[in-house]
């Protein structure tokens, strides 16, 4: 029997929401995008807004917040990582 390629996400919607963070600095930008269950999102919006993330958008299947300045990038990743390949 053959395991599906299919995410958990994907498979389970109703469980997740799409993160979205964006990074600008003076000359680098960029999006880092992943699902999170929504049972983590208290503790992860409180560890974006002490990184320094602002909200810029959330609904009922997104929710994106915004990094600018210096050394963003890093934070950003730091935040994305043990996320983007998770489910």
């Amino acid at each position: 029997m053959e395991r599906s390629n299919v995410s958990k996400s994907k498979l389970y919607p109703h469980l997740f929401k799409k993160i979205i963070l964006s990074f600008s600095e003076p000359e680098l930008y960029g999006v880092y995008v992943f699902p999170i269950y929504k049972i983590q999102l208290p503790s992860f919006k409180h560890t974006v807004k002490a990184a320094g993330g602002e909200l810029y958008f959330e609904d009922g299947r997104v929710l994106h917040y915004c990094f600018e300045g210096e050394g963003c990038v890093l934070t950003v990743h730091d935040l994305a990582l043990p996320h983007m390949y998770k489910h």
